[in-house]
């Protein structure tokens, strides 16, 4: 279930990846403080290669990511690794093995016990949380790009909003 979900939050990017061009991939935007969608993009993809690359480790450490410059500038190759990452997902099997999550603050190297589920849901809110950047920015520089529908909306939120709706309409209906 969760790698589903995993996989249908990746094909948004894809969906919007689609839409655009290498040259408004690449520009700096101003309401991003002068970063790119690509380096948003290539962020979002790092850590997913990161789960595919060390998951079978039996350890997790998102901070040896591997900034690629392709990515960041090519929406084309953004394309590539999100099918590569999504043929990667369709391949993983669901289990309750325990892998160790290293995480470093400053001076601080820490560990946590993990799983590939509680992975799939770090990957999905981290995602959506880009999206919602992502979104802001090509609202504000590419009126064009069609989003797809709850784009940057974290689930829980869309499912508050939709209680809200019902709710609303559920009184207009007794008023």
């Amino acid at each position: 279930m969760l790698r589903n979900i995993t996989i249908n939050t990746l094909r948004q990017l894809a969906d919007v990846c689609q839409q655009i061009d290498q040259k408004d991939y690449c520009i700096p935007l101003q309401i991003l403080s002068g970063s790119t969608i690509g380096q948003h993009v290539r962020h979002i993809l790092e850590f997913y290669h990161c789960l595919a690359g060390q998951y079978a480790e039996g350890r997790i450490d998102y901070d040896l990511r591997v900034r690629n410059k392709a990515v960041e500038n090519d929406p084309f190759m953004a394309l590539e690794v999100l099918d590569s990452i999504i043929a990667y997902l369709n391949s993983c099997q669901s289990c309750d093995a325990i892998i160790k999550h290293t995480i470093t603050y400053g001076d601080v190297e820490l560990e946590a016990s993990t799983s590939l589920d509680r992975e799939f849901i770090y990957l999905i809110e981290h995602s959506i949380h880009h999206y919602a950047i992502l979104q802001i920015a090509i609202k504000h520089a590419l009126p064009d790009v069609i989003l797809p529908t709850n784009f940057g909306y974290a689930y829980s939120t869309i499912k508050h909003q939709e209680a809200h709706k019902e709710a609303l309409l559920h009184s207009h209906q007794h008023a």
